[in-house]
């Protein structure tokens, strides 16, 4: 991401970095993506294996808005747009914020940012200078609240920047907000847009596109029966391939392999 300009220091890192895996009997990676990028750098193919990230398909499940957590936030009666997650470097979050300062005279949709990172105080800042009533901002929450927020959303979001790197990430919030079977716009590619497009659950779009996020929210708006169907679509391949009880048997059977 060329944060890390240190040559020597990278090469040093990047040295460290093989010779542990080296050492290793197994190494775990979240995506085939990571897989793959190893095996190129020189890793034994047969010392890598994939358990990805998922989702706890008892805790994050589909159901009715909790009207109580909606009053309080004063987002009844509005479709609700989310960002849940880090507002960080890799998100791309200002595009979100350019697209509800777009669809600021849309009175009926509201953008709800949950949590914290490098970009929220400047968030926070175009918020207020652009008087953008149509965005609430709240701080990181508790996980046992995560689910009723997922729950609040009529679409979530989930972006990455229009970056290389990020065509091997796989964010993990999109497993929980699937379970919960609210669908999905994802700005991402390689991967994560795989996933997604086998699941059914969303509208993918070109990262960091304003223009195409914009006209994706208004597509869900207008199209609620289409929306619901995502929705259970999601809920469907979750439990099918990423419940986590399912990932944490497999990994267990992983390291007995190698125990014996």
């Amino acid at each position: 991401m060329g944060i890390l300009s240190n040559s020597f220091l990278i090469r040093f890192l990047e040295y460290w970095e093989l010779f542990l895996y080296s050492q290793a009997a197994l190494v775990v990676t979240v995506t085939s993506a990571f897989r793959h990028k190893l095996i190129e750098r020189g890793v034994i193919p047969e010392k890598i294996v994939v358990v990805s990230n998922g989702a706890l398909v008892d805790c994050f499940c589909p159901g009715n808005k909790n009207s109580d957590l909606c009053n309080e936030l004063g987002i009844s009666d509005r479709f609700v747009v989310s960002y849940i997650g880090a507002h960080g470097i890799s998100q791309g979050v200002e595009t979100i914020m350019e697209g509800a300062e777009k669809l600021q005279s849309r009175t009926d949709i509201v953008f709800m940012f949950v949590g914290e990172g490098a970009m929220k105080q400047s968030m926070v800042v175009e918020k207020n200078r652009n008087g953008l009533r149509n965005v609430i901002m709240l701080p990181s929450q508790s996980k046992d609240r995560m689910p009723d927020l997922y729950r609040a959303s009529d679409v979530c979001l989930v972006p990455l920047r229009d970056i290389p790197l990020f065509d091997t990430f796989v964010p993990s919030k999109m497993f929980e907000i699937m379970s919960c079977g609210i669908p999905i716009i994802g700005s991402v590619r390689g991967e994560a847009r795989e996933i997604l497009e086998n699941s059914g659950s969303a509208r993918i779009i070109s990262p960091e596109s304003v223009d195409e996020l914009v006209n994706s929210i208004k597509w869900m708006v207008d199209n609620p029966q289409k929306r619901k169907k995502m929705g259970a679509s999601g809920r469907i391949f979750v439990c099918e391939h990423y419940d986590r009880t399912m990932l944490a048997k497999k990994y267990v059977n992983y390291l007995k392999r190698i125990v014996k």
